[in-house]
């Protein structure tokens, strides 16, 4: 069975827009039956969402309080993405890696499947496999990269 994480990183002001994503998300999951789903919403210490209710059980939040720069900007948040991603991989055993901003429609979340990374809104022959800013990687791509 594939396993995959996906990395939302979100803040307050992204609460709403990051709701309906992940129900949009929820809706693609619910229809996969060979592969496991860890969704890893990465929220703002210092601005946080006001609710986690009603996050699908797959759903875990975690907080982080590195430099975000307004709107997930900028070499301080990158940096800490990357090893924000790098310690929660270590508690599950991932096939692939999605990080995906917090108003993305991910339409495929198998989408990476048998790449080693694949980054944009559309594989290299057209199909779409979601709507925003999206990457993914194989695990063993990240850790070779990280």
């Amino acid at each position: 069975m594939t396993r995959v994480g996906i990395f939302v990183f979100t803040y307050g002001r992204d609460e709403d827009i990051c709701r309906k994503s992940l129900k949009f998300l929820d809706e693609r999951i619910q229809k996969i039956e060979d592969a496991e789903f860890h969704v890893f919403v990465v929220d703002d210490l210092n601005n946080s969402w006001k609710s986690y209710e009603d996050l699908p059980s797959y759903c875990k939040v975690f907080f982080t309080n590195f430099e975000r720069n307004g709107n997930l900007n900028g070499n301080e948040f990158i940096c800490g993405m990357l090893r924000t991603i790098d310690y929660l991989k270590g508690y599950v055993d991932l096939d692939y890696i999605i990080k995906m901003d917090s108003d993305v429609l991910l339409v495929d979340p198998l989408f990476m499947k048998g790449c080693d990374y694949v980054g944009s809104s559309s594989r290299p022959n057209e199909e779409w496999y979601g709507w925003g800013n999206c990457y993914g990687m194989s695990s063993e791509a990240f850790d070779k990269t990280f």
